[in-house]
């Protein structure tokens, strides 16, 4: 069994997303590691407040879904959704963190008759509303 435990250091720099989005699993967010999780990976934090890390590299964790960044983009759902409709997306899922939002309202809106399917991750960089398009890394 693998299991994840209360790493001391430095606090966890607040950066602008990489290349990688990771969104660990409720029960380490639940059990306040999510900063622990952050100094094993080598991550940052995209928002102090917000569980959703980053790294420039790929680093797959038992603890945290990994998604590679296709797109960072300040909140605008217009933008977003042309962005989606040139990569002709069809599912969509959406990671909400940090802001509010009927979910379902919006992944209706989102998905889009096309084959590739996308995570859109809904948060806030820099305390900004913020949209980072991901595809799974798997």
């Amino acid at each position: 069994p693998v299991s994840l435990v209360p790493i001391p250091g430095d606090p966890v720099p607040v950066r602008d997303p990489g290349a990688w989005l990771l969104d660990p699993n409720p029960a380490v967010t639940r059990a306040g590691l999510v900063a622990d999780l952050a100094r094993s990976l080598g991550a940052w934090q995209l928002d102090e407040r917000i569980a959703f890390l980053s790294t420039d590299t790929p680093v797959p964790s038992p603890f945290a879904r990994t998604l590679r960044v296709i797109a960072s983009m300040p909140w605008h759902e217009k933008r977003l959704r042309t962005v989606l409709r040139e990569l002709a997306a069809g599912p969509i899922t959406i990671r909400r963190r940090g802001l509010a939002g009927d979910v379902d309202a919006l992944t209706h809106r989102l998905r889009g008759p096309g084959p590739n399917s996308y995570t859109v991750a809904m948060t806030r960089v820099a305390n900004k509303p913020w949209a980072l398009l991901c595809e799974d890394s798997t």
